[in-house]
């Protein structure tokens, strides 16, 4: 008979393996659960280096980065450097990388009055989650608000969290300001440390990323009680007050400096230094330091000049000490120590000068503050130290120099980030004030001075918070004292980098700019009218009235104007251009108008009475942004460069310019800010960059190659620098040669990939997703578009190690996509009632079901019990165990043998009684006649509950059907294995060790001959069909050829097959069917050869042939 069915056959999967991760993509990208940074690969060029990545990611990250100058990875601009971009991003958002003497973020942190001062002996870390973490006081002499606080930054978000330890950790009488410094453990734990009296130091600590605080020591110790600390030697006969305050951790010790002022009357000065080798609970003292003296008292040691101490540790853990040699720094020293309990003074570096800062002028140092860079380089932000009106050297202007931690005489040679100030108010004539960054100044007719500066690294630059100074408070009282808090990134990335920057001359909201152009040779103000001026949280807030005001640079910066503003009017339009209430910002005879919601760019080389416009009108969002103004000497016409861009965001937009100017930068060339034009205006600025560039920036950015041809880039260094969105990279090798350039992308902790055998054989090693919320759609592109198809009549998917009900097999046409079948994983226990006991679950209710099959002692162990589908209140839970048994009930009395169910999780909240379905774990979907090709193939699982709250695969294999024509012989043998290590010990006692689950193995083979004389010819005679009245064959019935052809085509073990031992009949016109059950699916590998054995007749023609066992091992 040519044709033949039966009840049901027996076969394999095999795998199709263009069904594979370099075939696969997801949809969302982003559902694939942990992921982490991968390793960057070189994509092109010739050079030695090869980056390896480091930190944390977002889901679907990719980068370019490539060497825009060759060399090692030295970290400085000697070396080679980089420039990168997002993979999918334009050719313009190459990043360059702008040096940490520029600014590139401001905010106000904090307000201070007369009443209220924040940011007292301010102490910042960065921990290795790349969370900063900030601890400082608060003095509020109305009370409330005093007391010691954690300011946490989120990498991630960017948002600020704070804790006020007072609240949380002390009593009421220590809920006041003091002298303070934070650390972290290796363990990651938070260390602050607080001293609320001079002769006493309190330790807290936090394990939750600076949430809640609690305190180290006994909260029953008396108040007497010191833990090692030495109360002050010079007696006090008008004010003593805490300078400097500070804390570093090193290889299991704390390191302790503080700096105490006494005043009787002449200041005297005492610097001591303390160990502590157990967290900060009890401390020893080492040396104290009178400088002031001529004979020591008390507990002095040394009457060396120190001053203003700063601690540093370096990569060995060895603790290095900066110091001044005057009470306002003029020459700074370092010492080190040699061991945790040794003294700086007595270590042969003490009095070793630091090398010589980075200023225009003598070299003088004022205040500062230090940190180490990601690069490892010793950073220390300093101001000038002369006052009256030296425009060089003077307080005014600030810096960042850049040294060799292991030999910090050594200034970094790196000409681009050190040339330059990042900050700048002095200038000829200027008031001895000078608005200081740094500042350390007594508060409103105070003489009490406290540290109010720290730094750290944060991302791609320095971050620096400040406390500043001003001529008058908040711009309301006229006492000079202290200034807002300031909160400064210094550097970072951006696809349009300044060279320049080199004598910037800086407005920050520290004082009214009317004030400082009181003061200020260096910033000039014109006015009609009176306009009010007012330090705010968000910046200075200007308000005009029809009045103008505005302010020009002094000082010749004729490199643009960069500035972070927001105006909150709405700017008048006249036809085509805006007209009136706007604010402007100006440089190079270009000018931008800002609205509230709109700006435009003119052309005012000529004058700003009625200028030609350069650009349309931009609509924009009402929000904070940061803008550059400039003119663009054109290689065929001139015109204004004009860019914007979201705070802490890298890449500008550009405004494109429809005009040409008359003649950019020869006349008003100084740039300006403020409200140029009689109008009602409110502008809030938040900083105004003046940049006095050596070249034009945009005589580069014009050109085509610029990105990233043109760009000066960042250094390589053979340190963790970061990149982006918590990526770092460090280099490796040698030297990196221009054009070189790699490809990095999130990894998954559970990629989509690894459900396909190449890239991981166990389904232990599964895919995940994010949730269960949204639709994942995994999609497979076998053959580059073209339509193509497995080559069988009958495929087979198998799921295994999965946790969902429903998915979709479909395949692409080239216009739709079309149904090839659904995976139900309930199918075989549905409509199925229980009761509940504890976390055993039995047949129940009162109707009469079934399960569709015999339930086998473990075999649902690891699937998924479904109380009450569909109903609103549905609970899933994990299956620990079962019985065996049958599952079903008649009138409600259950089977005599019943199967019962042991189930995970908390079930308080499910009904004693309900309805019941059982989620196999894994499943195998059987499509017949599927005879059509398909450009792609995707498993759409759509959204639905699952017990862990995502989806999961351990493996998929999709691929012919390859069913046995002739069933093999009896005797198949199925095997079970422990996978365990049992050890005897001496007295006979075993310890057994599971290293694995029990592994299955099936032996079958065709013992009575095979007759071969149907496929003698060149038409088989007789073939197999799933279904009654299909036309199309899934196999033939007389070839014992097939068992090696499966062996070629999984090339042995190397491609796995899933056995079905029962592949069922199916009903007719249906051309699909799921196969479940822990016994009727094994995915596992050919493991033995493929032996045929002639019986009897000729080769080729009337054969007899028997096949030998094929043994099949079960991939775990």
């Amino acid at each position: 008979m040519a044709d033949h069915t039966q009840d049901h056959y027996r076969g394999l999967i095999l795998r199709d393996d263009r069904f594979s991760a370099a075939n696969v993509t997801i949809s969302p990208a982003a559902q694939q659960a942990g992921p982490v940074v991968g390793e960057p690969t070189v994509t092109a060029g010739h050079g030695y280096m090869d980056l390896e990545a480091t930190g944390t990611t977002p889901a679907d990250k990719a980068y370019q980065i490539r060497c825009v100058k060759p060399g090692n990875a030295k970290g400085t601009t000697t070396g080679g450097r980089f420039s990168w971009k997002n993979k999918t991003d334009p050719n313009t958002s190459w990043r360059d990388w702008h040096p940490v003497s520029m600014i590139t973020s401001s905010e106000v942190l904090a307000i201070n009055n007369s009443v209220l001062a924040g940011n007292l002996w301010p102490h910042a870390i960065t921990s290795k989650d790349g969370y900063v973490h900030a601890v400082y006081a608060i003095e509020d002499s109305s009370g409330p608000t005093s007391g010691i606080y954690v300011r946490t930054l989120n990498p991630s978000t960017g948002v600020w969290s704070i804790a006020n330890i007072g609240t949380q950790a002390i009593s009421a009488t220590h809920r006041v300001a003091a002298p303070c410094t934070i650390m972290e453990l290796p363990t990651g734990r938070l260390i602050v440390l607080a001293g609320f009296s001079y002769a006493s130091i309190d330790t807290f600590y936090s394990d939750d990323r600076g949430a809640t605080w609690a305190r180290s020591q006994a909260q029953s110790d008396p108040p007497t009680e010191g833990y090692g600390i030495k109360d002050i030697d010079p007696p006090a006969t008008i004010h003593t007050t805490t300078v400097h305050y500070q804390a570093v951790y090193h290889n299991g010790y704390i390191t302790l400096v503080r700096e105490i002022i006494t005043q009787n009357p002449a200041e005297m000065h005492e610097i001591d230094h303390y160990v502590s080798e157990d967290f900060g609970v009890s401390w020893r003292f080492i040396e104290r330091f009178q400088p002031d003296l001529t004979v020591l008292v008390g507990s002095g040691t040394s009457l060396e000049n120190v001053y203003n101490p700063c601690l540093i540790v370096d990569e060995l853990g060895a603790v290095l000490m900066l110091y001044s040699t005057a009470s306002i720094a003029t020459v700074a020293m370092y010492t080190r120590k040699s061991t945790p309990y040794a003294k700086f003074a007595d270590n042969p570096d003490f009095n070793s000068t630091l090398g010589t800062p980075h200023t225009a002028g003598s070299g003088a140092l004022g205040n500062f503050t230090a940190c180490v860079d990601q690069e490892g380089f010793l950073c220390v932000a300093h101001q000038g130290a002369s006052t009256g009106g030296d425009a060089l050297t003077g307080r005014g202007r600030a810096f960042c120099s850049r040294y060799d931690l292991r030999n910090p005489s050594v200034l970094i040679d790196d000409e681009r980030s050190q040339n330059g100030q990042f900050y700048g108010l002095s200038g000829a004539g200027t008031s001895d004030q000078q608005w200081p960054l740094l500042s350390n100044e007594p508060r409103f007719g105070s003489v009490l001075k406290r540290s109010r500066s720290t730094m750290t690294p944060h991302k791609d630059g320095l971050m620096l918070i400040t406390g500043t100074f001003t001529t008058k408070e908040g711009g309301v009282n006229s006492k000079p004292g202290y200034g807002p808090d300031l909160l400064l990134q210094l550097g970072g990335y951006s696809n349009y980098g300044r060279f320049s920057g080199i004598g910037n001359h800086v407005y920050l909201p520290s004082d009214t700019p009317e004030n400082i152009a009181a003061g200020s040779s260096l910033l000039t103000a014109t006015s009609i009218g009176t306009t009010t001026f007012v330090i705010t949280a968000d910046g200075m807030q200007m308000d005009s009235a029809a009045t103008s005001h505005y302010f020009t640079d002094s000082g010749a910066c004729a490199g643009g104007i960069y500035a972070r503003v927001k105006v909150t009017t709405v700017a008048s339009v006249s036809g085509t251009e805006i007209n009136g209430n706007y604010a402007t910002m100006a440089s190079g005879g270009v000018e931008l108008r800002i609205g509230k919601d709109r700006v435009q760019v003119f052309d005012v080389s000529g004058g700003y009475v009625s200028p030609p416009a350069l650009s349309a009108i931009v609509t924009l969002p009402n929000v904070v942004r940061d803008w550059y103004v400039h003119f663009e000497n054109g290689t065929s016409a001139d015109t204004g460069w004009v860019m914007y861009k979201s705070p802490g965001d890298q890449v500008w937009t550009k405004i494109e310019m429809a005009n040409t100017m008359a003649s950019p930068g020869s006349v008003l060339v100084n740039p300006l800010f403020g409200h140029q034009k009689v109008g009602t205006t409110t502008s809030i600025w938040q900083s105004v960059q003046f940049i006095e560039g050596i070249h034009n920036d945009t005589d580069e950015w014009q050109l085509t190659n610029y990105h990233p041809i043109y760009q000066f880039g960042r250094p390589f260094s053979l340190a963790s620098i970061y990149l982006d969105a918590g990526w770092s990279i460090e280099s490796k090798g040698s030297a990196a040669f221009v054009a070189d350039e790699w490809e990095a992308g999130t990894e998954y902790e559970h990629p989509i990939k690894v459900i396909h055998p190449e890239i991981a054989a166990s389904p232990r090693v599964d895919w995940r997703s994010t949730s269960d919320d949204a639709e994942v759609i995994i999609e497979w592109n076998l053959n580059s578009g073209v339509a193509t198809r497995p080559l069988s009549s009958a495929i087979g998917l198998h799921l295994n190690e999965i946790n969902f009900k429903t998915a979709h097999l479909e395949g692409y046409n080239g216009s739709s996509w079309i149904a090839i079948g659904t995976v139900n994983t309930t199918a075989d226990y549905t409509g199925l009632q229980y009761a509940l006991s504890g976390n055993i679950v039995r047949p129940g209710g009162t109707a009469t079901y079934g399960a569709k099959r015999y339930v086998g002692l473990e075999e649902l162990r690891g699937s998924y019990a479904v109380f009450n589908p569909g109903s609103g209140s549905e609970s899933i839970h994990a299956i620990n165990h079962n019985s065996q048994g049958s599952y079903s009930a008649v009138s409600g009395t259950a089977h005599a043998k019943s199967a019962e169910l042991e189930v995970a999780g908390d079930v308080s909240a499910v009904s004693a009684t309900g309805t019941l379905e059982i989620r196999e774990k894994q499943a195998t979907l059987i499509a017949y006649e599927a005879a059509a090709a398909y450009e792609k193939y995707r498993l759409r699982i759509p959204v639905q509950d699952t017990a862990e709250g995502y989806f999961k695969i351990g493996s998929c294999l999709l691929g012919p059907l390859l069913v046995f024509g002739q069933d093999y012989s009896w005797g198949r043998t199925v095997a079970m294995t422990a996978n365990q290590e049992l050890t005897t010990g001496r007295a006979g006692d075993r310890i057994v060790q599971e290293l694995a689950p029990v592994r299955r193995q099936v032996q079958f083979a065709w013992t009575e001959a095979w007759d071969a004389l149907p496929i003698g010819g060149d038409t088989p005679t007789s073939f197999d069909h799933l279904t009654i009245g299909s036309t199309t064959g899934v196999a033939v019935r007389s070839d014992p050829t097939i068992m090696a052809g499966a062996l070629l085509r999984q090339r042995g073990a190397k491609e796995p097959t899933v056995y079905l031992p029962r592949i069922p009949h199916m009903v007719p016109n249906t051309y699909t069917a799921m196969v479940l059950g822990q016994d009727r699916h094994i995915y596992g590998r050919i493991v033995s050869p493929v032996t045929q054995q002639t019986v009897l007749g000729d080769e080729g023609t009337n054969e007899a042939i028997v096949v030998n066992q094929i043994v099949i091992d079960e991939e775990l």
